[in-house]
């Protein structure tokens, strides 16, 4: 069983760095939005036919993007759930001493099993990825 502080500040931790992650590849997103409509109008204003370095760079800005969303769907997951266990651990510091010590003890247990949770569906996160990294970077 964990001391409610100590869970409260891991929690609010990865709050903090889930937001952080989230707001980043959110720029890069759009980043990469922008430039998928600029490569998609200069390829209809081309015309060339077949496989160019632009169809190749349209094929790159979407995969990019579809992979990023991917990636801030598992954060914005993260970011609630560390944020509702945050609020729970903090009215359940507050409300400390109007429950029972069984009930305080149960609930405090249920909160350190959600944190655990929390922290092994980051670490399968970040196994996922860290692999897709290496297939990707991967030079041929």
């Amino acid at each position: 069983m964990f001391d409610l502080s100590i869970l409260l500040s891991i929690e609010l931790g990865l709050f903090g760095i889930g937001i952080t992650v989230f707001t980043v590849l959110y720029s890069f997103i759009l980043n990469k939005k922008n430039e998928l409509s600029i490569f998609t109008e200069l390829k209809r204003k081309q015309k060339k036919p077949g496989k160019t370095i632009l169809d190749q760079k349209i094929i790159f800005a979407g995969r990019y993007i579809s992979s990023a969303k991917r990636i801030n769907i598992h954060l914005l997951v993260l970011i609630y759930y560390t944020f509702i266990i945050s609020i729970l651990s903090i009215l359940l510091i507050c409300f400390n001493g109007s429950l029972s010590k069984e009930a305080s003890d149960v609930i405090n247990i249920i909160l350190s099993v959600l944190s655990i949770l929390s922290l092994i569906y980051i670490l399968i996160m970040l196994i996922k990825v860290t692999t897709r990294y290496f297939k990707e970077v991967q030079i041929e």
